[in-house]
């Protein structure tokens, strides 16, 4: 392997420690984020060969792993919080179509429609948007995500999962997309007066990014010391004109 080729496959590590850094920095940004779900970068490993017949060996960015994990189910107080228990997602009526979300941080809008903390109607097992009106009582949730409201009529907050979860795709806010297939969600159960907590472990992404950072470092070691040598090259070569 020549220097050259060494310092292109240190750079190649080098970006991809990079990429895993910014990860890492996000889920440690999002510790304390309703319900977020951290990410974990997925390399693969991609072969060229060389001129001397073996195959050189760099990182591919591949693309990013999410943890679903629950995250702790904390007490609020407040009676338009709910948290999930299991694997449903909340399903939102945004501008750009329906969304998926944990985030059971819920508020009433002017029409007195259950939303989104965005202020998205959150959808009912009847695919319209839950209306409800305080001036008839208190707001009481069931775990099967039935909402009774004094003498109005129960409505029953959608929960939705699917076969594969690694095709949801993040777009912020809490928010998540798919072109997959809805399966309705029947084994969850939704606690009111709870919201799920992020499930990033702060101590273990810290240790990662510390980790990280020295590999990092050691590739940039690497890159310099290659560069210096490519120098001390050239500036040996005879010198014509």
């Amino acid at each position: 392997m020549t220097t050259q080729t060494t310092g292109y496959v240190a750079l190649s590590h080098q970006m991809a420690l990079g990429r895993q850094l910014e990860v890492i920095a996000n889920n440690i940004a999002n510790a304390n984020t309703t319900a977020f779900k951290s990410n974990k970068p997925l390399f693969e490993q991609f072969l060229v060969s060389s001129s001397s017949k073996r195959e050189i060996s760099y990182v591919h960015d591949f693309g990013d792993l999410t943890s679903f994990q629950e995250g702790a189910i904390t007490h609020t107080g407040s009676p338009m919080d709910v948290a999930i228990k299991g694997e449903g997602f909340f399903v939102a009526d945004t501008p750009i179509g329906r969304l998926y979300t944990r985030n059971g941080h819920f508020q009433l809008d002017s029409e007195g429609r259950l939303v989104t903390a965005s202020g998205d109607p959150i959808l009912g097992s009847n695919d319209q948007p839950i209306v409800i009106d305080l001036a008839l009582g208190a707001i009481n949730i069931n775990q099967d995500g039935t909402i009774s409201v004094g003498d109005q009529p129960p409505e029953k907050i959608q929960m939705v999962t699917f076969a594969n979860t690694q095709e949801l795709e993040r777009i912020g806010s809490g928010y998540f997309r798919t072109d997959s297939e809805e399966i309705l969600d029947e084994g969850s159960q939704t606690v009111q007066y709870m919201l799920e907590s992020s499930n990033v472990e702060p101590i273990i992404e810290l240790t990662a990014m510390i980790a990280t950072s020295r590999s990092y470092q050691a590739a940039q070691r690497i890159i310099d010391t290659e560069h210096k040598l490519q120098r001390k090259v050239a500036d040996s070569l005879p010198k014509f004109g």
